[in-house]
């Protein structure tokens, strides 16, 4: 009987996972700066002397697409996800074209990271732009992490990240929905 409800409850919340369109495309940036090196897109001005950020490695962002339609049915709108959706995204140094789903590879600056640019069309649609900043992964998981320690441990680790020194922390970007309406 205990296997039973083990199963049974197994699968009634698996049934409540959001499932997303496969992902098959893998698109890296390409810089638009002189003398980039790879990902760096800072590297050609950093051999120059320039004072400019100190590349911290690289990270693959999902964009997707969705669009809102009025389901008749449920009397209110209802976000799906489609494939096909052109985009070019663009940030300081760096620009990538490619179709929605797909995975883009972008470089990463800690707190200086460049502030994105998403701009897609999809026929029949108007076109939508969004833009994202990378966020601190290090602050957003110390707060996480204090608040099973209930309002004191908030408290006491929104101290300890207003102290402490950001270009040390981990940044990264969120994943990227871009949503039409219809």
């Amino acid at each position: 009987m205990r296997n039973f409800l083990l199963v049974f409850l197994v699968s009634i919340l698996s049934g409540c996972a959001k499932t997303y369109l496969p992902v098959n495309n893998v698109v890296t940036v390409n810089s638009t700066f002189p003398g980039a090196s790879g990902l760096d897109v800072y590297a050609g001005k950093r051999a120059n002397g320039e004072d400019v950020p100190a590349y911290r490695g690289d990270q693959l962002v999902e964009v997707r697409s969705f669009v809102k339609r009025f389901d008749k049915g449920a009397k209110r709108k209802k976000t799906v996800e489609f494939t096909g959706a052109k985009c070019e995204l663009t940030g300081t140094g760096f620009k990538a074209a490619f179709t929605t789903p797909s995975k883009v590879r972008l470089p990463i600056y800690g707190n200086e990271s460049s502030e994105l640019a998403i701009r897609c069309i999809s026929e029949g649609r108007d076109p939508v732009l969004v833009t994202r900043r990378a966020y601190n992964k290090t602050k957003t998981d110390r707060l996480n992490h204090s608040a099973s320690a209930g309002l004191l441990g908030v408290v006491a680790m929104g101290t300890i990240n207003a102290m402490s020194n950001d270009k040390k922390h981990v940044f990264l970007y969120p994943p990227i929905w871009v949503t039409f309406n219809e």
